[in-house]
């Protein structure tokens, strides 16, 4: 049996973690697996071997003055790790600790593969870390296409996988009139995941809210929390007698409450993705001791502290950090926004469209017709079906393209619009297959199984011609190209793939389309 320690610090990378075990454990993979997690990966059954309160903190003034405990905590996880002896180490977010243990058990066992997932801030500070990290990581998954360069340089292999929060658009099933007073509008508050976080921003937003109470009626405030900080939430809550705050933890609930809110007031973090994803006026806040304050302000080399503003290079969501997180500098902004429909819409509207025609590559890729026939083909399958007409025209992009499409359009702040982008060099669908042979030297020919009368689209292009004008961009990935970064992907251990260490526990003869 094959084994895989998963290695997180705190709930948020708890919860990455178990999105990417749950998607495991539904394939019945005979893999044994210990954690040091949270509620999340409990849900799947996966014993961690201490409470993740054990090792939270924040901040470099209370990590100073708990030093003995983390490492000691820090040594005494890595003996478990090498006592458990797995054939990878998974570990997720909390670099400062994380990417330690990882260190210490790569010097003690080498043999053990590393995968990180969520990397280290580098673009924000401690770019130096680069160097180090490639000595004991094996391969780095990122949540953001423009951390791939910092990381390229150093010739650390590396994936953009995206964020699991702009992947999750299940609909509600949930009637949430039926938890919450209809009549009541909503404002989504979260304070954050750590006890810390919440102790610092808490007595804020009480007062906060009491002010809103003076001047708002039918006012519903829910505060999104974790099980393990709910109660912590809710005596904060009851010290003020308020009665209309409700703390949510349950998941399924905490998203489609987001759903149905007015506006969100969001501790600085990931969780802006989420309320952006829903299109929910926000704000964000943060507020933290003065020293870590003056620690952080001589290292942090970015202008926001958002990464929907950092990415946009402009203020879209208004940040009350530091001493401008207080509850009349709060009030004031947010009654600004009810008070404004208009403020509302240039920021929720600030939209744009980047339309990309059969994009292919990456991690992601399973279906489309050139993913489709590798897999199919070195896997040895005899019969791949196509729902494609062979004689119909189609034209494949790469997605390195398109994430490049993307960049440059919002780098140029082109919003308010939509674009077509297309490699533009459009080939009868049998044509590809045949160009696939060719790069590959596999044999497809007698394996292809056509259904043309369900190819409905029939021959499809689209034009760039406008986004090259406007922009200046262009693909970069001929089809040849990136039919052979595919190929290298799904069998090469040495480029593209990060899952190749999860592969090689799996053993040999499987079929790469499950996990693809």
């Amino acid at each position: 049996m094959k084994k895989i320690f998963i290695l997180t610090g705190e709930a948020s990378g708890d919860k990455l973690a178990s999105k990417v075990i749950s998607k495991l454990k539904k394939d019945n993979l005979n893999i044994d697996y210990l954690s040091v997690g949270g509620e999340s990966l409990k849900a799947l059954g996966i014993k961690s071997i201490y409470n993740l309160k054990e090792i939270t903190y924040i901040g470099f003034t209370n990590v100073i003055s708990n030093i003995f405990k983390i490492n000691k905590k820090i040594n005494e996880t890595v003996k478990t790790i090498i006592d458990f002896n797995p054939d990878i180490l998974f570990t997720v977010d909390s670099p400062d600790f994380t990417l330690r243990v990882a260190e210490k058990v790569k010097k003690n066992n080498p043999s053990i593969k590393t995968i990180h997932y969520v990397a280290p801030q580098v673009w924000v500070w401690r770019e130096g870390r680069v160097k180090k990290i490639k000595k004991f990581i094996d391969h780095i998954l990122l949540l953001f296409s423009f951390e791939k360069p910092y990381f390229d340089k150093e010739n650390i292999n590396n994936n953009f996988v995206g964020h699991p929060l702009l992947d999750e658009m299940v609909e509600s099933k949930i009637d949430i009139n039926q938890i919450i007073d209809k009549n009541k509008a909503l404002i989504s508050v979260f304070p954050g995941s750590r006890k810390s976080e919440v102790e610092i921003l808490m007595p804020i937003l009480i007062e906060f809210i009491l002010l809103m109470n003076k001047n708002y009626k039918d006012l519903l405030y829910i505060f999104h929390s974790t099980q393990e900080l709910s109660e912590l939430i809710n005596s904060y809550i009851r010290s003020k007698n308020i009665s209309n705050c409700e703390v949510i933890s349950d998941e399924k609930i905490k998203s489609h409450t987001l759903k149905k809110s007015v506006f969100a007031v969001a501790k600085s973090g990931t969780v802006s993705l989420e309320i952006c994803k829903f299109k929910i006026p926000s704000i964000i806040i943060y507020k933290m001791n003065f020293l870590n304050y003056l620690i952080v302000k001589s290292l942090v080399k970015i202008k926001y502290a958002n990464i929907v503003n950092f990415a946009a290079k402009e203020e879209i969501i208004p940040e009350l950090l530091q001493s401008k997180c207080n509850p009349a500098n709060i009030f004031k902004t947010v009654s600004s926004y009810l008070d404004e429909p208009s403020k509302i819409k240039s920021q929720v509207e600030k939209w744009m469209i980047v339309r990309p025609l059969f994009a292919y590559g990456g991690i992601g890729d399973m279906n489309s017709l050139i993913a489709k026939s590798i897999y199919g083909a070195i896997n040895g399958k005899t019969q791949i079906d196509m729902f494609l007409d062979p004689s119909k025209i189609k034209d494949y992009m790469h997605v390195n393209d398109y994430c490049d499409a993307v960049l440059t359009a919002i780098n140029q702040n082109l919003w308010y619009q939509d674009w077509n982008v297309a490699a533009e060099t459009p080939l009868m669908t049998g044509e590809i297959v045949k160009l696939i042979q060719q790069v590959t030297d596999l044999d497809l020919e007698n394996v292809i199984r056509w259904h043309p009368k369900t190819d409905y689209l029939g021959n499809h292009m689209l034009t760039s011609w406008k986004f090259r004008n406007v922009s200046g961009w262009s693909p970069k990935i001929d089809l040849q190209t990136g039919i052979r970064m595919s190929f290298e992907s799904i069998t090469k251990t040495d480029n593209y793939n990060p899952l190749r260490y999860l592969e090689e526990a799996k053993g040999k003869n499987i079929d790469l389309t499950q996990y693809y």
